[in-house]
C-alpha cells in the first residue's frame, strides 16, 4: 500500500513538471512579430500594448545640438542639422508622423517631401539624398539647464532600403532613339548593375530613365536592365526594333513583319533571316524611280536566299524586271536550302525578264528547297537559253520541291526560240497538286515540270503551247487537249491529253484529294486549290 502511494505521488510530480514544460513552451512561441524583415525581441501578455520591434541592425544613437551654429552629423548618406527652429536641414525629408520607434519606420512615401521638417519627439522621418535614403526616429529633446530645447536625441540607419518593384518589366521601343521613364512603386535606393550597351540608365527618386540609341541595323535589340539594392535585384527587358521592318527579330518564331516595298527590297540585306508579309504591297511607285525594276533577292551565288519567306496569303503586285542587265530573274533570284510559302505575285510592267533563269517567284534553285501555297500571273520572257517557268526556272539539285501552286498568264523564249518554257518549273525534284493555264512559247515546252529525282503527281496543264514538242508527263497528270494548239501537234504524246469536257469532270482525276486539297465546279471549270479560297 505504502508502495504504490510513493508510485502515485512520483507520477504525480512528473505530470506537474511536463506541464510546466508545455505551458512554459506555449509562451515562448506567444506575440513574436516579423517588422520589415527583423524580429521583435519585445514581446507582451497584454494584446492592448503594441508590441515595439527591435531596432534595426545598424541603429545609431545621437544627441545632435539645435541653432546656426548646431553641429552637422554624418548620416551615412551625407549631412543633416537641426535649426533653431528645431526643423530638420541638409537634405529632403519626409514625416511618417508618430511611430513607436525606428523599427516601424518601413516604407519610403513618394509625397510629403520637403527640405525641411519639425523635429517632434515620438515620430518617423525618411531622409533623401542623391537616391540614398536614410529612417530617422525622434527620440526625445534634450534640455537645457535653464529649461531650453538645445536638441535632439536622435536614432537613424542607412543606407535604409526597400525592394525595388515596377508596374511592369519590360520596355519596348521603336528603332528612333528615345527615352522612357519607369516608375518605382515605392522609391528606394537602386544601383545599376547592368544594361545593354546601347542604353543609358539614371535614377531619379522614383524614377528609372532609359534612354536608347537610334538602331540602324535591320536585326531588333534584345537585353536586361539589371537593377539591385541590399534587399533584391530585379530583372527589366528592354527590345529596340530594328530599322525599317514594322516588327519582329528575324527568327523563326519572330520573323521581320514586311508590310512596304521599302521592307520587301530590305530582305536583301539578310538573306539568312525569316520573313513574314503582314499586308498586300503595290511596287508600282516603288518601281517608278527604277528604270531597271525590281532587283531579285539573292541576285548570285555568293548571295543566295537561304532564309523563309511567309507570304501569308498576301499578294505582290506590279513586278517587273528588266532583263538587260540580269540573267537570272524574279522576285527571288536564287535560291539555296529556303522555304516560300503563301505569297502572290502579279507582274506588270515590261514583264519579268532574265537571261539564262527566269521565275515568278524565283529564277533557280540550289540545295533544298521548298516553295508552296503560291501562285504567278502575267508575262515572264527569257531572252537567251536557259529556262522561264511560271513558278521557277529550275532547281539544280538537291530535294526540291514545289506543292499546291498555280500559274496563269505567258512564258515564252525572245531570241531564237530555243529555251525551255514550263507552266510551273522546267526541272524539279517534286512536283504535286500545281497546275498552269499559261501560253508557253519556246522550243521545248513543259506543261508542269521535268522531275530530276522526284515525281510530278496530281498536276494538270490547260494552257497553249507552241514550240518543237511539248511534254506534259506525271502521275495523274494531265493537259486539255482541246486547247494546246496546233504547234506542237505533230510531237504530241496523247497519253496525258484529255478533252476540255474530261477535264471539269472529277471522275478525271484519279486519286486527287477534292476533300482537303482540291475543289471542282463539276461541268463548268477545272479543279482550283482549296488553299487560296
Amino acid at each position: 500500500m505504502e508502495k504504490n502511494l510513493m508510485i502515485n505521488r512520483t507520477n504525480l510530480s512528473w505530470l506537474v513538471l511536463l506541464l510546466a514544460m508545455a505551458m512554459s513552451f506555449a509562451s515562448c512561441h506567444k506575440n513574436e512579430t516579423d517588422f520589415n524583415g527583423e524580429n521583435s525581441g519585445n514581446e507582451s501578455d497584454n494584446p492592448s500594448v503594441p508590441i515595439v520591434p527591435d531596432d534595426p541592425e545598424g541603429t545609431v544613437t545621437i544627441n545632435l545640438n539645435n541653432g546656426v551654429d548646431g553641429n552637422w552629423y554624418n548620416i551615412g548618406i551625407g549631412t543633416i542639422h537641426i535649426d533653431n527652429a528645431n526643423n530638420f536641414e541638409g537634405m529632403d525629408f519626409v514625416c511618417l508622423g508618430e511611430v513607436e520607434g525606428l523599427g516601424y519606420v518601413t516604407t519610403i512615401p513618394t509625397e510629403g517631401w520637403s527640405n525641411t521638417v519639425a523635429v517632434v519627439p515620438g515620430q518617423g522621418y525618411v531622409a533623401h539624398y542623391r537616391n540614398q535614403y536614410a529612417r530617422l526616429y525622434v527620440v526625445d529633446y534634450y534640455i537645457s539647464t535653464g529649461g531650453g530645447i538645445m536638441g535632439a536625441t536622435i536614432k537613424y540607419q542607412s543606407p535604409f532600403q526597400v525592394p525595388i518593384s515596377f508596374e511592369t518589366s519590360s520596355l519596348s521601343f521603336d528603332n528612333e532613339s528615345g527615352i522612357q521613364n519607369l516608375r518605382l512603386l515605392s522609391p528606394t535606393s537602386v544601383l545599376i548593375d547592368e544594361k545593354p550597351e546601347w542604353c543609358t540608365v539614371s535614377v531619379d527618386f522614383n524614377t528609372i530613365m532609359v534612354s536608347v540609341t537610334e538602331n540602324n541595323s535591320i536585326y531588333q535589340r534584345v537585353g536586361d536592365i539589371i537593377l539591385k539594392n541590399e534587399m533584391n535585384s530585379v530583372v527589366l527587358s528592354v527590345s529596340q526594333q530594328g530599322y525599317g521592318f514594322e516588327g519582329g527579330s528575324g527568327t523563326e518564331q519572330d520573323p521581320f513583319q514586311i508590310k512596304t516595298a521599302q521592307q520587301l527590297a530590305m530582305v536583301s540585306i539578310a538573306l539568312d533571316a525569316h520573313y513574314k508579309m503582314i499586308a498586300d504591297i503595290d511596287l508600282t511607285s516603288y518601281l517608278n524611280s527604277n528604270e531597271n525594276g525590281w532587283e531579285p533577292i539573292g541576285k548570285d551565288m555568293n548571295s543566295c536566299f537561304s532564309g523563309t519567306f511567309d507570304g501569308d496569303g498576301h499578294t505582290i503586285r506590279e513586278l517587273w524586271v528588266d532583263g538587260s542587265t540580269h540573267d537570272i530573274a524574279g522576285l527571288f533570284g536564287m535560291l539555296q536550302n529556303a522555304t516560300i510559302r503563301g505569297v502572290n505575285v502579279i507582274i506588270g510592267g515590261i514583264a519579268i525578264n532574265g537571261k539564262q533563269y527566269v521565275g515568278g517567284i524565283a529564277a533557280i534553285g540550289y540545295g533544298d528547297n521548298s516553295i508552296s501555297e503560291c501562285s504567278v500571273s502575267g508575262s515572264i520572257r527569257i531572252l537567251g537559253t536557259g529556262g522561264a517557268g511560271g513558278i521557277c526556272g529550275g532547281f539544280s539539285n538537291g530535294n526540291n520541291t514545289i506543292k499546291d501552286c498555280f500559274t496563269e498568264g505567258t512564258i515564252y523564249s525572245i531570241i531564237n526560240n530555243t529555251a525551255f518554257c514550263s507552266g510551273i518549273v522546267v526541272t524539279g525534284s517534286i512536283i504535286e497538286n500545281c497546275y498552269s493555264k499559261c501560253t508557253l512559247e519556246g522550243k521545248y515546252c513543259v506543261g508542269i515540270g521535268v522531275s530530276i529525282n522526284g515525281g510530278v503527281s496530281n498536276c494538270y496543264f490547260a494552257g497553249r503551247a507552241y514550240g518543237d514538242s511539248f511534254s506534259c508527263d506525271g502521275v495523274s497528270t494531265y493537259f486539255d487537249s482541246d486547247i494546246i494548239g496546233s504547234g506542237v501537234a505533230e510531237n504530241l504524246s496523247m497519253e496525258h491529253g484529255r478533252t476540255t469536257a474530261q477535264m471539269r469532270q472529277q471522275s478525271t482525276y484519279e486519286g486527287w484529294d477534292f476533300v482537303n486539297t482540291w475543289r471542282i465546279d463539276e461541268g463548268r471549270d477545272y479543279p482550283k486549290l482549296r488553299c487560296f479560297d
